[in-house]
């Protein structure tokens, strides 16, 4: 696994909360809600961010927030069922996935429970992240997509 650990500012976004397993619920999510979302609010193209806020190994999985989140920009109005949030800034270990969404919980725990501590670092509280490029490569045929993964961290 190639890690990088970078400094992200925080940034102001606009967010869809989805509520209930991750996976496929997300997934579904992404397809059913957020396209349409983007599409009907001019944000198609522009990079997108998943924020996982709970632990679905300590937290019922029917229970665990994700937010789907594109960049505010120059706008300040609050589209349809969208509302604004904040992305944290501070440092991350960075990884590159390519994968479908079943490969994603075993890349999360392999940079969450493998290569923090072998690098002695730990998750610090603050929400996990999914970034995707404005021209996110999706193959319909295997599921298989591609982002960075973002795991917030600190020393042990």
């Amino acid at each position: 696994m190639q890690v990088t650990l970078i400094e992200r500012q925080p940034l102001a976004v606009l967010a869809l909360r989805h509520t209930g397993p991750y996976g496929a619920g997300v997934a579904a999510f992404w397809q059913q809600v957020v396209y349409p979302w983007l599409a009907a609010n001019q944000r198609l193209g522009q990079p997108l961010y998943g924020v996982s806020y709970d632990n679905p190994l300590t937290t019922d999985p029917a229970l665990c927030r994700y937010d789907a989140c594109v960049a505010t920009g120059a706008t300040l109005a609050v589209p349809g069922n969208s509302r604004p949030a904040l992305l944290a800034g501070g440092t991350y270990a960075v990884s590159a996935f390519r994968g479908t969404v079943a490969d994603m919980a075993h890349a999360w725990g392999t940079l969450r429970d493998e290569w923090l501590p072998a690098n002695r670092l730990r998750p610090d509280g603050r929400p996990f992240l999914e970034l995707y490029p404005a021209d996110p490569a999706y193959d319909p045929h295997t599921g298989a997509f591609s982002c960075e993964l973002a795991l917030p961290t600190a020393p042990v």
